[in-house]
């Protein structure tokens, strides 16, 4: 067990090696983190290690990657592979799976031959993956539905604080931080998950015609629910 905690540490710490020194295009870089994972003994640890740290990676340069592809290579490979990329993540993030077998998942379909024949195809599939916004992935809550009826009762009843949102927005706090604490006086105000979650909504279209450094900050609020 222990030896087994080594290895995973060892790959972890190539991957972050790699994240914080390297120089180089995102295509080369997951290049080298292909080859990483797929030399380490816990290969979708290593894969999904190397997404969920990607996001937050600064690397300082200090150490160049060697340059993997050409450009005609990349656009030859985006042809053939991005739609199909897309596609496969559509499917998992849909199905809602928990973390580790979403990963699971993924990194088998990148290594299946029969969907991706090349190695040169499965590391540009890996770049796709490591730079879609879908990634880091997360298992969210049961989806919760609601009529177009029940919305349009809902927004009537909360209408006053509807008006309110809008009022913050048009306020000119210069602190963030001032128009995020009444936002969520707002919604906290409510016990309603639906009533929030209708509020919610009304937030981010006035969020859309405001400025884009409140659409940035409406989003942080956004993920902390």
């Amino acid at each position: 067990m222990e030896h087994e905690k080594a290895i995973v540490e060892s790959n972890r710490n190539e991957i972050l090696k790699l994240l914080n020194t390297s120089k180089g295009e995102a295509f080369d870089i997951c290049a080298a983190a292909f080859h990483i994972i797929c030399s380490s003994e816990s290969q979708e640890t290593t894969f999904r290690y190397f997404l969920e740290e990607g996001i937050n990676a600064k690397s300082d340069e200090s150490v160049e990657v060697d340059a993997y592809f050409t450009s005609s290579l990349i656009q030859k490979l985006k042809d053939n592979c991005e739609d199909l990329v897309d596609g496969i993540l559509n499917k998992l993030v849909r199905a809602n799976l928990g973390e580790s077998e979403f990963y699971r998942k993924l990194w088998l379909l990148i290594q299946n031959n029969d969907i991706f024949s090349t190695i040169d195809e499965k590391i540009y599939a890996l770049y796709s993956v490591y730079s879609d916004c879908r990634i880091p992935y997360f298992k969210l809550d049961e989806v919760m539905e609601m009529s177009d009826e029940e919305f349009a009762n809902i927004s009537k009843s909360i209408q006053d604080d509807i008006k309110k949102a809008i009022y913050i927005f048009n306020l000119g706090l210069e602190q963030k931080t001032e128009v995020a604490y009444h936002l969520m006086n707002l919604l906290n105000s409510y016990k309603s998950i639906r009533e929030q979650s209708v509020l919610l909504i009304h937030i981010l279209k006035i969020a859309e015609q405001s400025t884009d450094l409140y659409r940035v900050m409406i989003e942080k609020i956004l993920s902390k629910q």
